[in-house]
Parts: structure tokens; sequence; C-alpha cells
């Protein structure tokens, strides 16, 4: 494999470093040395320099994701109020305990994951989260609801910078 196609394959590897020069936000010659390619750093650099500027820049837009809070649920679901299910186990309104956030729009994996990485920065317990069409939901304990919330609000609008 050349030089170039090992960066690509490299950056590829690492989704925030490939957002990272999408957004112009890297350094070539700092990516270069960082990536511990077995090439010259120079020629590295250039090749970085190079797909950053074949990638697709980052595009401003407004976040058309709405947010919301549902309070008093818990590990059972009651008839037609499930929240969230996987497999047989069951989040639902037939408890308590547990608060759900409710993503609803534009959401997608990477949001999701993005949502529970900084949930998980800030100690706060995900005890549960699922993606289907244009809903996402993380579970999480009652008293951590409103700090989730304000948590993934900022995630939303910081991923749509």
């Amino acid at each position: 494999m050349n030089t170039a196609a090992a960066t690509r394959a490299a950056i590829d590897r690492l989704p925030w470093l490939r957002r990272g020069l999408r957004a112009g936000l890297l350094n070539a010659a700092a990516v270069a040395a960082w990536l511990d390619i077995p090439a010259d750093t120079e020629a590295v650099a250039a090749a970085v320099r190079r797909y950053g500027a074949d990638l697709a820049p980052l595009e401003a837009t407004e976040p058309s994701v709405t947010v919301r809070m549902r309070s008093g649920i818990g590990h059972d679901a009651a008839g037609d109020d499930l929240v969230l299910g996987v497999m047989g186990a069951a989040v639902g309104g037939a408890g308590d305990g547990l608060t759900g956030l409710v993503c609803t729009g534009e959401v997608d994996a990477s949001l999701l994951a993005v949502c529970i990485d900084r949930l998980a920065a800030a100690s706060i317990v995900v005890d549960a989260a699922g993606i289907n069409a244009s809903t996402a939901v993380i579970i999480v304990p009652q008293r951590d609801g409103p700090a989730a919330l304000r948590m993934i609000e900022d995630a939303v609008a910081d991923m749509y910078r």
C-alpha cells in the first residue's frame, strides 16, 4: 500500500480525525506525526493535506432534532406504553426511577454515540439506549434526567455546527 492509501485508511479508521479534517481544524504535519505511518513524515503530511482537501467540508446547519424528557418510567412496559424494547427486555411507563430522553427528527447512530459518550464522561449512567428511524431514546436514572437533558441538547447543537 502506498503512503497516500495508508494515510487515507488510517484517517478513515478514526471518524473524529476525518471530521476534524473536514472542518479544517487540524494541522497536517501534526496529524502525520501522530498517525505513525512508516513513511517520511513530510510525505504523510502531504497525503493528509490532499485527503483533507478532497473531503467535503462540513456545513453549518440548524439541528432539526427535538429532545424531550419523559420521567416516571421503569423496566416494565405495560400495554402500549413501551418506550424502548430489545429482545424481550422493555422500558416503559409501568415503573419508576428512570427518565427517558427522547430525541426525534434527524437522529442517527453518530448522534446517539456522541450523547452516550458525553453522559459517560459526566459519570451519568446510561441504563439503556436505542435508535429506530427518526427517534433515539436514552434511559438514565431519574435524578440525572435534567442534567442529561442539558447535555444531550448541547450535543445536538454541537453536532450541527
